[in-house]
């Protein structure tokens, strides 16, 4: 929820890059640590190097600082 909380408030209305950016977790019971995150950030053929961009250095800002209230 924090990672799309953010995508949608810097790639959509910060950037104005993507419409409905967000981002999901699917974790497995099956497979003890097994999972993936997923971001997805529908937008141009021309915005898509900067949007992914955005989507690491959100990522990487989230690993670095952790999340608060």
């Amino acid at each position: 929820n924090v990672l799309s909380n953010r995508m949608l408030t810097i790639i959509r209305e910060q950037e104005g890059d993507a419409y409905s950016p967000y981002a999901y977790n699917h974790s497995t019971l099956e497979f003890k640590d097994f999972g993936y995150l997923a971001s997805i950030a529908p937008t141009s053929q021309v915005s898509a190097p900067k949007v992914l961009e955005l989507i690491y250095t959100i990522a990487k800002d989230i690993v670095k600082n952790g999340i608060t209230e």
